[in-house]
């Protein structure tokens, strides 16, 4: 089975809508005369820019146009996350439902400096930062991707308003 047909397949399913899980489009797949492992479809959907949103699994092909991981990571920041915290040795991010997870596979593709790695939910994204890393810089540089940075200073004033 070559790589490139079976894409064609994935491809022209998702056209149709959003698939909800690996398994029915797996079984999506087998309708056109394809197999293919768990392994292999989620290395075919992390390749081609499909993402799974609350809906299912969607194609979002301006999201690889994007001409660095960067400014995929801005992208998806600013569409996706209204919250970044600080919290002991974690930052904390809040999304619009469902879509943490596709946030998560974007910082995994490729982590920035400073973050180990990400565990998503559906609207919580814990990134575990490096031992060497500033906890409150790397999450004022992901609220300034995400275009929240103003929102810091907001909030830093509001604390110091209740604590007086």
């Amino acid at each position: 089975m070559s790589q490139s047909r079976r894409r064609e397949a994935i491809l022209k399913i998702l056209e149709h809508g959003p698939v909800e899980s690996q398994e029915s489009l797996m079984k999506s797949l087998a309708s056109f005369g394809i197999r293919a492992s768990q392994a292999t479809l989620s290395r075919d959907l992390r390749e081609m820019g499909i993402v799974k949103s609350a809906m299912g699994y969607i194609h979002e092909p301006s999201f690889l146009y994007l001409p660095t991981p960067s400014a995929r990571l801005a992208d998806t920041l600013q569409r996706d996350v209204f919250e970044i915290k600080a919290a002991h040795s974690l930052v904390v991010l809040r999304t619009r439902p469902g879509a943490a997870q596709a946030v998560g596979a974007v910082f995994d593709a490729q982590l920035p400096p400073g973050i180990a790695g990400t565990l998503a939910g559906d609207d919580t994204i814990f990134l575990a930062v490096d031992l060497s890393a500033n906890i409150e810089m790397v999450a004022s540089e992901m609220r300034e991707l995400a275009g929240l940075a103003d929102n810091e200073a907001e909030d830093a004033a509001e604390s110091e308003e209740v604590i007086s």
